[in-house]
């Protein structure tokens, strides 16, 4: 994982938000994917991602996350990507 990444979770009534900073390589998708996975979001109605504190997006990092999306057990709720960067990240 690049090791100035993270992912800041806040929940806002039955929504999900998820606000990703930092550098996004191959293992930050893989640490997303393994969040979108996880019960304490997939019992939000809607998830968020903002892309706006991203500094450095990486071509590997959106391929990985794009081939493991279909994994995503979440995909049943709205996924969102929100932020300057949203249209490179729902590309997939």
């Amino acid at each position: 994982m690049a090791g100035n990444f993270n992912i800041m979770v806040a929940k806002n009534g039955d929504h999900v938000c998820l606000k990703l900073n930092g550098d996004f390589d191959g293992s930050s998708a893989c640490e997303l994917v393994n969040l979108l996975n996880d019960g304490d979001v997939l019992d939000a109605s809607k998830i968020l991602v903002n892309t706006d504190s991203l500094k450095q997006v990486y071509p590997f990092g959106l391929n990985i996350l794009h081939h493991r999306l279909h994994e995503v057990k979440s995909r049943r709720i709205p996924l969102i990507f929100t932020g300057k960067l949203s249209r490179q990240f729902a590309a997939g």
